[in-house]
């Protein structure tokens, strides 16, 4: 399954096969993670939700993802 996400960690930056995950910025206990597409648009952001004490996606208005997206977010705040 790793094959399908072909994910490399570089400094500050997670790649996947559809998506890039870059450190935006770094909290005293958490990191706020920009969500990009390859072509570079920014379409999210992956940041701490307290309430549900985890990591939770937080979308750009009017992005449109595949399922391929869909599971590259899933598989980076699991």
């Amino acid at each position: 399954m790793e094959e399908l996400f072909e994910k490399l960690m570089v400094e500050n930056q997670m790649e996947y096969k559809y998506l890039i995950f870059r450190v935006l910025a770094e909290k005293p206990k958490t990191k706020v993670w920009g969500c990009f597409s390859r072509h570079g648009d920014k379409l999210g952001e992956v940041r701490w939700f307290a309430r549900w004490r985890q990591y939770c996606y937080f979308p750009e208005v009017d992005t449109i993802y595949s399922s391929g997206c869909l599971a590259d977010i899933n598989h980076f705040t699991a």
